[in-house]
């Protein structure tokens, strides 16, 4: 992108700002936002939210080490965890309410989102799976253990989930 995307402004909000306020206003008990690179530029859009920062210093060896630096402060008595990006634009408390809801009435240990012929975040884990996620390395994410442990998933659609801001060119449709 050339600068922090969690920066970009979609509807008057950062990106940051646009997930965490998702996460913050579903049902979600505890909120816990992981910081990277640029983590101390980007830390001030979220400072007004009751979140739980963490900063990942690990952030350059890929996404797994973002997923064991929150998984590192989550509640011992934790049932589950949600994991979220905030370059996916049209995430929305009800996208986040509607996985929770589906893990809370269902018999799975993963609730994941469904877009693009694809399963993937934001998606929920049960407790079952804290261990495998916490061994994740690299660039490999939380779509890894949800192909591996497909007959344990329930999915949900969302619309608009295939549209993630990595590049500038990403970002048009929602620059208006």
């Amino acid at each position: 992108m050339g600068r922090p995307k969690q920066l970009l402004r979609v509807g008057g909000q950062s990106l940051l700002t646009r997930a965490a306020r998702a996460a913050v206003e579903s049902s979600c008990s505890k909120v816990i936002v992981v910081l990277g690179a640029a983590a101390a530029e980007v830390r001030p859009e979220i400072a007004h939210l009751p979140v739980k920062v963490v900063v990942n210093d690990e952030w350059s060896t890929g996404i797994a080490s973002s997923i064991r630096a929150g998984l590192a402060v989550v509640d011992g008595d934790s049932s589950a965890v949600l994991f979220a990006a905030c370059d996916q634009p049209a995430m929305t408390p009800s996208v986040l309410d509607g996985l929770i809801g589906l893990f809370r009435s269902g018999t799975k240990g993963i609730a994941a989102s469904e877009y693009a012929g694809t399963l993937g975040i934001p998606a929920l884990f049960s407790r079952w799976y804290f261990g495998e996620l916490a061994k994740l390395a690299g660039d490999s994410g939380a779509r890894k253990i949800i192909a591996a442990h497909s007959g344990d998933v329930e999915s949900r659609p969302f619309p608009g989930g295939a549209m993630d801001v990595d590049t500038p060119e990403d970002f048009v449709p929602w620059s208006r």
